[in-house]
């Protein structure tokens, strides 16, 4: 089967759940679109990392409920006995294990495009110091937007199914958020991606760099998931991080 092909089914399939789960109590309906959107990622991510749902939480400071939380297996399994005690209902994930955050909505208006906009600006504000500092010759280093990083910074993405394009683009466009705590990308199922490109080789730009710009790409469903997994492949393959330092978190 064509990649193309397997897109189409995964997208219909999608869109028949989505249609599916409308008819429910309002009160399953987010939980129910986040299982779908983690049981498409769930093939396409790199087998060191996980999805959850939970809080992400730093040293000094937590998330509100993240839908959807990209870590890496092994930072996260190292702290996960400590993790027992701590005080919270949520999965607690460390910001140093998290890799990228999902918001998922049914459909986005100004309002929601804003509330997801402030909770994944939250989560990338989280500090990651809880590292073993590096030694040695080598030292290892990421660049993205437009920095060099001794970690790997937190990506936040929105996934929706349907929404007005207009109003998404002029709500991004108010705020004034660092190039590094803006949202890196929006997929609306239905209609398109909004994302950043490089005006001058017309190039989608994920994560944004200081000289791109954001714009509109249509598209029809299957289109969109192909792209959205072909992003997330390029940057995950990218992606590590440092032993976390867990005493950190309890000031030891």
């Amino acid at each position: 089967m064509k990649l193309s092909e397997s897109f189409k089914l995964i997208s219909e399939q999608m869109m028949r759940e989505l249609e599916f789960i409308r008819m429910g109590p309002d009160e399953l309906k987010g939980r129910s679109r986040e299982i779908i959107l983690r049981r498409f990622l769930k093939p396409f991510v790199p087998i060191n990392m996980g999805v959850c749902n939970g809080v992400v939480i730093s040293t000094e400071d937590k998330s509100g409920e993240i839908d959807l939380i990209i870590y890496d297996k092994k930072g996260f399994s190292l702290v996960k006995p400590f993790l027992e005690f701590y005080p919270h209902e949520l999965k607690p994930v460390p910001v140093e294990a998290v890799y990228a955050v999902f918001e998922v909505e049914n459909k986005l208006d100004k309002e929601r495009t804003f509330k997801c906009l402030e909770k994944i600006k939250k989560v990338k504000e989280l500090p990651k110091v809880a590292y073993y500092e590096q030694s040695g010759p080598i030292i290892h280093t990421v660049k993205l937007y437009g920095k060099e990083w001794e970690y790997f910074p937190t990506l936040g993405i929105i996934f929706a199914f349907d929404g007005n394009i207009d109003e998404i683009i002029e709500t991004i466009s108010q705020t004034n958020y660092p190039l590094e705590h803006k949202v890196d990308l929006i997929c609306i199922l239905k209609k398109g991606l909004i994302t950043y490109h490089d005006p001058e080789k017309n190039l989608l730009m994920f994560p944004p760099e200081p000289n791109s710009r954001l714009g509109f790409k249509e598209g029809i469903p299957e289109e969109n998931l192909k792209i959205l997994y072909l992003m997330l492949t390029i940057i995950f393959s990218q992606a590590w991080t440092r032993p976390i330092r867990v005493l950190d978190y309890f000031k030891v």
